[in-house]
């Protein structure tokens, strides 16, 4: 309950900065040229702050993503932004931020597994594969210190995400006592999405180095509500010695409060 009715003034207070900002507009900030100018617009690239929701790198085979001997982390996060002047020194602006989700992790435990199996195993092989897509929507309250070119700068923001269908699809090698393969198997995982909404802070600077051309750095944290619900689906197939399949369903349900560490996060802004 209590944290209930902490986002709930954190949100009331971040509206009603707005609507008081809206209320003091009065002259935006000039450019370098003397000429105003009240819109940004640019590009934003991010740090990721979690690569797997609802915990699911702790729970299971998940964890494995984080000990892998060779492991390709694709995974990028970017965004536009723009900016509106309500007055010299309050900003209002927008993000949208796509984030997408690909590891690819390949995992020798030929002397840390300890077999469950009921053959004779003596370690295992994992190629695995990891996928989600994540869609931002941001807005916040800045306020503005100028100096000449350089521009320090620090607000508040709600965030939307809208978290994609989370995939692992990994390939298993069982091996025995004298290096033979036993059996080889496939899985499948495809754990439903959900969403989060929450306030945060950022702060950060920029500099102005060429006309009408800002480029900067900030770092944000948020609380966040988080919800996630649907059907797990579970495909397994045992591919060696013999061809079989297994599916498995079950229901997922997901909700509670969560902090974001932070995220650390470069842009480039054009004024105009």
């Amino acid at each position: 309950m209590k944290k209930i009715l902490l986002i709930f003034f954190i949100l009331h207070f971040s509206f009603y900065t707005f609507h008081f900002a809206i209320a003091q507009n009065t002259n935006p900030i000039p450019c370098p040229t003397d000429k105003i100018y009240k819109w940004g617009v640019g590009v934003q690239m991010n740090t990721i702050d979690k690569f797997f929701p609802y915990g699911y790198s702790g729970e299971g085979f998940g964890e494995l993503c984080f000990e892998g001997i060779d492991t390709k982390n694709k995974s990028f996060s970017i965004g536009i932004m723009g900016n509106y002047l309500l007055s010299s020194d309050i900003l209002f602006r927008f993000k949208y931020i796509l984030t997408n989700i690909q590891m690819n992790v390949y995992s020798d435990l030929r002397n840390s597994y300890t077999s469950t199996s009921p053959i004779n195993v003596e370690y295992l092989i994992t190629d695995d594969t990891l996928g989600q897509k994540r869609h931002s929507f941001i807005q916040g309250i800045a306020w503005n210190i100028k100096k000449d070119k350089l521009n320090f700068y620090a607000g508040f923001e709600i965030p939307f995400i809208k978290y994609g269908d989370f995939t692992h699809s990994f390939t298993t090698t069982y091996y025995d006592t004298t290096s033979t393969i036993g059996y080889i198997v496939n899985d499948k995982v495809n754990i439903p999405g959900g969403f989060s909404i929450g306030t945060g802070a950022f702060i950060g600077f920029s500099v102005v180095p060429l006309k009408c051309f800002s480029i900067g750095a900030e770092f944000s944290s948020a609380f966040f509500y988080s919800k996630f619900k649907g059907i797990i689906e579970c495909t397994t197939t045992q591919t060696y010695p013999i061809n079989q399949i297994h599916n498995s369903y079950w229901k997922f349900s997901k909700k509670g409060y969560d902090f974001c560490k932070g995220v650390l996060s470069f842009n480039l802004v054009y004024l105009f």
